[in-house]
């Protein structure tokens, strides 16, 4: 569903530009934090006041904002697609995530024999386990070895131009399994404050690492593949009683006509509506509730149903019911 704005849709290029020049001004004063600085006193900051700590959480405060401003702002995001054909760019990439991620996983396994053959018969196993974050560390393993797999397929394709990894949308899921159970790990585990600016930059590094796989999984795989930012976004509609809340529902349903403006549906899409009365749908079962929504369908589903509760069913119902 869309409608007419006059918002102006500001180019990508544009967005990348300005992650660019983030990442330039960014780069440099961390380098020089990370070598000129002494960070490193029991107190777990900085042990002398530096400008370069208030610039830098200045700078990374305002690009973020400027990069979600210009997003919102977009009137109509980009499909993303994923490059078909040889690529020696995206082969090098793959083979250095799947050995990055080889590399992880061979950390988190060993880290795993370490605490299983430490464990002592006394204490409660299960405790144990969760307690050190060894369920996490377990799962990263096993998603970080499937990840590593998928991306080893993506290098191989790359590398031949054959085959097809849009077919694999499960394994397309693991980076992000992967990085979501890293993220939990490092949360279950004890964490240092030592160093607070690195331990913020690593927590900000993950959030980042799970949208990217979750974008990456999309267009992988092929899923949703046009105006997926927009449809990846959840509304919720509030307002006081008599605000109109419901009158507008009506009017976007098709329930009601609007007084002025219009409600354009894209080719292909649909509206679904569940009604408002709570006893309504007191005699029906909660999947026939939900399957009203799409009034075609459940129309389509009873006459079915009443096609085979027919005592005389003949050959003409079944060419029906298989239409």
């Amino acid at each position: 569903m869309s409608s007419k704005s006059s918002k102006k849709n500001i180019s990508f290029k544009a967005i990348y530009a300005v992650l660019g020049v983030a990442l330039a001004c960014l780069t440099p004063i961390r380098i020089y934090q990370l070598i000129c600085l002494n960070e490193r006193d029991s107190s777990g900051f900085f042990a002398r006041i530096n400008p370069s700590v208030y610039i830098f959480y200045a700078l990374a405060i305002i690009f973020a904002v400027a990069l979600f401003v210009l997003v919102t702002l977009s009137n109509k995001v980009t499909a993303s697609k994923s490059v078909r054909g040889k690529s020696k760019s995206l082969l090098i990439g793959s083979a250095l995530f799947a050995l990055g991620l080889a590399y992880d996983t061979g950390i988190c396994v060993g880290s795993f024999i370490k605490a299983v053959t430490s464990y002592g018969a006394g204490s409660n196993v299960m405790a144990y386990l969760f307690s050190n974050g060894m369920f996490a560390l377990f799962f990263e393993a096993v998603f970080g070895l499937c990840a590593c797999i998928y991306f080893i397929l993506f290098a191989l394709y790359y590398n031949d131009g054959k085959g097809n990894f849009s077919d694999y949308k499960f394994l397309a899921l693991t980076p992000l399994f992967w990085a979501m159970f890293k993220t939990v790990y490092r949360f279950m585990t004890k964490i240092s404050f030592t160093v607070l600016a690195d331990l913020m930059l690593e927590l900000g590094m993950l959030i980042f690492m799970m949208l990217f796989f979750m974008s990456f999984a999309r267009i992988s795989s092929q899923v949703c593949q046009k105006y997926e930012m927009r449809k990846a976004m959840r509304y919720g509609l509030i307002g006081a009683n008599g605000a109109g809340k419901s009158t507008f529902l009506k009017v976007l349903s098709g329930e009601l006509e609007p007084t002025s403006g219009y409600v354009h549906i894209k080719k292909g899409q649909r509206i679904a509506v569940l009604k408002q009365n709570h006893f309504e749908f007191d005699e029906f079962t909660v999947i026939d509730t939900v399957i009203m929504g799409h009034k075609h369908l459940y129309d389509v589903m009873k006459e079915k149903d009443a096609l085979y509760m027919k005592p005389d069913f003949n050959d003409e119902d079944g060419l029906r019911v298989a239409d």
